[in-house]
Formats: structure tokens, C-alpha cells, sequence
């Protein structure tokens, strides 16, 4: 702990701990994303792109953990943002690795300048994310741990657990095999996209244990409140459910279960399949994310009008094969 409490003393005269920790960590994410970009640009190789992220996330923690105060609340945030990174991590590389290749980066693998976009925005979301955890361990002063630490630590619990069993609920789903080709079963029952509002969560709760000791400290910390709300704006909003709705639609379109599924089913929020298709779809917009751009393909049967989209499902499904005799 010499190297980094002399920094700290060099830097301290000039720059407030949030200050110190924000510049740090913003560093540590260009330094690793540029880094692994020059890997993955090089040699077009698209396997560690997750891997990146969930290593850049793990280090910020690290960082700010060595050089903060080591109260119980910077400990505990720490720890769980550490073990949520290295988990997830570890399940996107395993996963990638047994497809062989990430789909996503198909159109911009040979072009630098669209795969560089894709790093630039990564780095924003690593930095971005891990903002309330960057906070919590520049707090000088510490505050007793408390009730809405254990609300926050219980919603990270509840996200992670849901996040973690949506994931191997979909690593272990084999369509040839189940009642429906589409994921359906355990906690896809109870939403479309579980693995993101288990995401969400976790950023959540740790915001709200995080958060008690801004007053004391810094009020500009709440502005880390961009960390969850960030988190549900990809998610929800661009590369996560649209991508996700449009996949599904264009490769069950055809099923008409597939489309009662849907339209029982919320696509983050959980709520009672029975009560849920009779609500207006303004409500399901307000209190359970039910956003048009999810039905830009239309009703039942219109994702599989053109032997285009055929083409595509046709690909993903032999592509689905592939994995699961992996």
C-alpha cells in the first residue's frame, strides 16, 4: 500500500478524492479497452470483447477498493460489484468460445473505424456503470451501516440470483428438446428478458447502499445515479431487448404460441400473464417497459413475410444447432 499512498499524497493538494478516483478509473478504462481493441482489431478476434469489460470492471473496483477507506460499506460494495464482473465474465467468454464467433460484430469485424466505435462505447459504459462503486470508496467519511444498506445489498442479491439463474436457464435451453423452441420456462416465465432486470438490480442496489454516505461526503455523488439508469437505457433501449425482441421475433414469428407468450409476458417487469394481457398497452409502456420499438415486427406471422427473414432464421437456427451439439 506504499505506491498507492504516495500517489494519493501527490495528487491530494490539488485534486479531492472523487476527483483523484474519477481520473484514475477513467484512465485504467481507456488503458484496458484500447488495449484489448488493439488485440481484436489486429488479429480479428472478437471472443474477448465481453471479457474486456468484465476485466475493466473488476480492476476499477480493485483500484478503488486499495485506495479508499476501508470501512464495512466499501468492503461489502466492493466485493459484490467484484464477484458480479468475474461471474458474468466467465459466462459470456464460455459462451462466445463454444459459438466460435460474436454475432454481433459480423458487419463491423473487418471495418476498424465501426469496430472502434464499439470499444469508445464501452469504455463509457464501464466508466459510466461503475460510477456509485468509484464514489462510495472516495467517502472520507464513513457512516454506520444501516437499514438501507441491507435494502440495497438485498435487491444486488435478488438481481443477481435472478440474473445468474436466466443465464444458465438459457445456456442449458436446448429447442429441439423443450416444450417451445423459445425460452419460456423457469424465470423466462415470468418475463422476456430476465437476465437484464436481474442486471439492473444488481446497479441498483448497490446505488441505494452506496447513496448513504453521499451527504456526508460529497452531494455531486448522486450523480452516480447514472450507473443504474444507464445500465437499464442499454438494456432496455438499444443493445440489449430491441436486438433480443427482433432475434425472436423473425425466428418464431411463425408460432402462434409464440405470440401469445409475448403478449402475456412483460418484457422486464414480472406480472401475472392472466392480468397483463388485459392491460392497455400505454400501461404496460409506463409500469412494465412494454415498448413499441419490441413490436416493430407486427403481429402474428408478419416476422417471416420475406424469404429474407427466412434466410436470417434459417442461419441462426443451424448456428443454434451448432452450439448445443458444442
Amino acid at each position: 500500500l506504499i505506491v498507492p499512498n504516495r500517489c494519493m499524497s501527490f495528487w491530494q493538494p490539488t485534486l479531492s478524492n472523487e476527483s483523484f478516483f474519477l481520473l484514475l478509473t477513467f484512465g485504467a478504462t481507456v488503458v484496458i479497452q484500447l488495449s484489448f481493441f488493439a488485440i481484436a482489431n489486429t488479429f480479428k478476434f472478437d471472443k474477448v470483447t465481453d471479457f474486456a469489460g468484465a476485466l475493466n470492471f473488476t480492476v476499477n473496483a480493485v483500484l478503488v477498493l486499495i485506495l479508499g477507506q476501508k470501512y464495512v460499506r466499501q468492503l461489502v460494495l466492493s466485493i459484490i460489484v467484484i464477484i458480479w464482473a468475474l461471474r458474468l465474465g466467465s459466462f459470456l467468454l464460455y459462451r462466445v468460445l463454444k459459438r466460435g464467433k460474436d454475432d454481433r460484430f459480423d458487419e463491423m469485424r473487418n471495418d476498424c473505424c465501426k469496430f472502434f466505435r464499439f470499444w469508445v462505447f464501452q469504455m463509457i459504459w464501464v466508466w459510466v456503470v461503475s460510477l456509485s462503486v468509484v464514489y462510495v470508496n472516495a467517502a472520507a467519511i464513513d457512516v454506520p451501516w444501516g437499514a438501507q444498506d441491507w435494502i440495497g445489498v438485498a435487491v444486488w442479491l435478488l438481481g443477481f440470483v435472478i440474473e445468474t439463474v436466466a443465464d444458465q436457464t438459457k445456456a442449458w435451453h436446448n429447442p429441439n428438446k423443450s416444450k417451445y423452441p423459445w425460452l419460456a420456462t423457469n424465470v423466462w416465465a415470468a418475463c422476456r428478458h430476465p437476465n437484464y432486470f436481474g442486471e439492473i438490480l444488481c446497479w441498483v442496489g448497490v446505488f441505494i447502499s452506496a447513496s448513504t454516505v453521499f451527504p456526508a461526503n460529497a452531494t455531486i455523488a448522486y450523480a452516480s445515479v447514472a450507473s443504474p439508469v444507464f445500465t437499464a437505457m442499454i438494456l432496455l433501449g438499444l443493445s440489449g431487448a430491441p436486438l433480443g425482441e427482433q432475434r425472436y421475433d423473425l425466428r418464431y414469428g411463425s408460432a402462434e404460441m409464440y405470440w401469445w407468450y409475448k403478449e402475456r409476458t412483460p418484457p422486464v417487469c414480472p406480472f401475472f400473464p392472466s392480468l397483463y394481457v388485459l392491460l392497455p398497452m400505454r400501461l404496460k409502456c409506463i409500469f412494465c417497459c412494454e415498448f413499441p420499438c419490441y413490436w416493430a415486427s407486427g403481429s402474428e406471422g408478419e416476422a417471416l413475410s420475406s424469404s429474407t427473414n427466412r434466410q436470417i432464421v434459417a442461419v441462426e437456427r443451424e448456428e443454434d444447432q451448432a452450439y448445443q451439439q458444442a
